[in-house]
């Protein structure tokens, strides 16, 4: 029986811990990406305090980033 991994499911969404992980960045740098309009960085949504992002919102955040070799500089993303 395979584990289910909430990255699997394109409807699914993402604490804001598993977003930091995914692009490898900090609490604050993930708050910063949230207020940049300029970025276009996907909302969160909010349960109680807790925030979440939409993981196919992410994924298209994602392909509309510019593709050249130093992509994970221009948006702080992993490669």
């Amino acid at each position: 029986m395979p584990i289910y991994d909430p990255e699997d499911d394109p409807n699914g969404y993402l604490p804001s811990r598993k977003v930091r992980s995914r692009y490898n960045i900090s609490g604050m740098t993930l708050d910063r990406w949230s207020g940049d309009e300029d970025l276009d960085f996907p909302a969160p949504i909010y349960i109680g305090r807790n925030r979440f992002w939409s993981i196919s919102e992410l994924k298209a955040w994602e392909a509309s980033l510019p593709r050249n070799k130093d992509r994970s500089r221009q948006a702080g993303v992993a490669a």
